[in-house]
């Protein structure tokens, strides 16, 4: 019952929170300045996430943008855009893409198909194809994000740091290797002068470039990498992580390649201690590593 009044008691705090911020902006007269605080208030609310609260303004920014603006105006695709995003917090994935194509149509039109803007929506209806495992038209979009941000940010910026690495991974899921590498790398040498040597976003490159040179059979090159990679997420993220957990059992996958079982064994009982702690009951993650350790005890046992 506590619970219960709990949560009404804070429906009604944020209800009451909503009408007077609302009362506040109906009062400006000014219909796109009210369309400004209403983005502005949106924007807060996203953040916040409340998600329902946010949809709500978003909208009467979208309405009144549309009324004095009309549709091929930068302030509508950036309604449009905003709505996108919420839907795709709110998991709507046919709904966000929806606004967010409207987004892209107008910004093409209104700013040009290579502006900054085009770029993020670009990229932003990427992340969508992949939520919906819809890879190849996933990795269209970056590639059109990434032509737009080497044009726009150049070579050294983190935008075309995350754009290379997110089509890395992708041709990596369709096994084009050599791509894949050489998209991972330029990713790798943008975060390094970007964020430094030690940064998690490092270590994520050096993961995927180990498991990728798994996949090419060079077991060596991808020890090199991945141990790269644990020693970063271990000082930055702890053992209490999943991409230490990951790393550490592509760590002991690959000892086991190079046919050093014992260290394999030790490494691999990191990993299973590691996503014990992650999770409470027994995975897929939990598993593999489990199968993993039997066989390298039975290789130890038969050598």
């Amino acid at each position: 019952m506590k619970k219960i009044l709990t949560v009404l008691i804070l429906i009604t705090i944020t209800t009451d929170f909503f009408a007077a911020d609302i009362d506040k902006i109906q009062k400006i007269k000014n219909p796109l300045k009210r369309a400004d605080a209403y983005s502005i208030l949106g924007n807060r609310y996203l953040q916040k996430g409340k998600l329902n609260l946010a949809l709500k303004v978003y909208n009467r920014a979208l309405v009144l943008r549309k009324d004095k603006l009309g549709d091929n105006h930068k302030k509508t695709a950036s309604s449009y855009h905003m709505l996108g995003l919420v839907y795709r917090y709110k998991r709507n994935i046919v709904q966000a893409y929806k606004y967010q194509k409207k987004a892209l149509d107008i910004f093409k039109k209104v700013s040009g198909k290579n502006s900054r803007f085009a770029g993020v929506v670009h990229h932003e209806i990427g992340d969508l194809f992949v939520i919906a495992k819809k890879y190849k038209t996933a990795l269209f979009h970056y590639g059109s994000a990434l032509n737009i941000a080497l044009k726009v940010y150049g070579m050294n910026n983190g935008i075309t740091g995350t754009l290379f690495y997110k089509a890395g991974k992708i041709l990596h899921r369709y096994k084009d290797y050599d791509r894949a590498v050489k998209a991972l790398r330029n990713a790798m040498h943008i975060y390094r002068n970007v964020h430094g040597t030690a940064h998690p976003y490092m270590a994520l490159c050096y993961l995927e470039l180990g498991i990728v040179f798994n996949k090419m059979k060079n077991p060596s090159k991808a020890f090199g990498y991945l141990r790269l990679a644990f020693n970063i997420f271990k000082d930055r993220l702890g053992y209490k992580n999943i991409h230490t957990a990951q790393t550490l059992f592509n760590l002991g996958f690959t000892l086991t390649l190079l046919k050093r079982y014992r260290y394999a064994l030790k490494v691999l009982n990191l990993a299973l201690k590691s996503f014990k702690n992650l999770f409470q009951k027994e995975n897929l993650h939990i598993k593999k590593v489990k199968l993993l350790i039997k066989i390298v005890k039975k290789k130890l046992n038969n050598p």
